[in-house]
């Protein structure tokens, strides 16, 4: 009876340990399936914040790209731009200095026919301007022209019915006849305006019933000149191409002198009249081409 026990509680025992064998086996699966699936998951997190950067990065480069083709089209754009405003400023630098070529082949024209006649003249070809010295032209102090500057007015008035029409827009009859019998260099540098200008020294001069100061000594040479020249039908119709008269006069008095002295070489040289010459600069200049 007593072995009868023994054996069954030995056999107890054995299902036992058999039993806390497998709960110990599942307990090892279980917790490899926990492991497995924590370090699955691991991963999955892994792998989705890699394609989530890959994906960034891959915005990224495309938006780096993106600016990098918009910055090339842009410098590009600059560079045509640049371009054409360079081709623009050639072309008004070229312009401008034909204009001013031709300013200085008139006064040497002018010059070279006054000379011609022995009637000397000075030539700025910095300003565009003949000076008549006071001497050629009226005693001193006085305002009506001698004899021999009214016969030097009148030989600039030749000189200048041959040249200036070559060199003018005006539409009248007289100058189209002109420019088609004698001009053989004519372009499309303008004449805008032709100034008749007195000039005077600083030395005082007496008032008297004829003028009052050298300013009014200045003008009433220059309207003098400007009317003799005046006289004549061709260089009266001149017009530019606003339509405006070429020739004008206008007096200075010692406001502008070409030299400071006090010395009688000095007041001599400022006791003048200038012929001034002013271009037109053309309407039509180049343009930007394109937006």
């Amino acid at each position: 009876m007593e072995r009868s026990e023994t054996n069954s509680n030995q056999y107890f025992i054995s299902m036992t340990d058999m039993l806390l064998g497998l709960l110990i086996i599942f307990l090892i699966i279980v917790a490899y399936l926990v492991i497995s699936f924590s370090q699955s998951l691991d991963r999955a997190r892994a792998a989705d914040e890699a394609e989530r950067r890959a994906l960034k990065a891959e915005q990224t480069a495309l938006i780096a790209v993106q600016n990098s083709q918009r910055a090339n089209a842009a410098a590009a754009r600059a560079n045509i731009r640049a371009d054409e405003a360079e081709k623009r400023a050639n072309e008004l630098q070229n312009i401008l200095l034909s204009i001013d070529q031709t300013r200085i082949r008139i006064l040497k024209q002018i010059k070279a026919r006054l000379a011609g006649a022995n009637f000397n003249v000075e030539v700025d070809e910095k300003t565009g301007v003949v000076r008549l010295p006071e001497a050629e032209l009226f005693e001193t102090a006085q305002f009506v022209l001698t004899e021999q500057g009214r016969q030097n007015i009148l030989l600039l008035r030749e000189a200048l019915e041959d040249i200036l029409p070559c060199y003018s827009s005006s539409p009248n009859v007289l100058t189209k006849i002109k420019r088609a019998s004698t001009c053989k260099d004519f372009n499309k540098n303008y004449v805008d305006a032709f100034f008749v200008e007195g000039h005077a020294d600083s030395n005082p001069v007496k008032a008297n019933n004829l003028f009052k100061d050298n300013q009014e000594l200045s003008t009433k040479r220059a309207m003098n000149a400007y009317n003799l020249l005046f006289q004549s039908e061709l260089l009266a119709t001149l017009t530019n191409s606003n339509d405006e008269y070429i020739m004008s006069v206008s007096g200075y008095g010692s406001n502008r002198p070409l030299c400071m002295e006090k010395t009688q070489s000095c007041f001599a040289k400022n006791r003048r009249i200038d012929l001034r010459l002013v271009m037109e600069i053309p309407r039509a200049l180049p343009e930007k081409q394109g937006n």
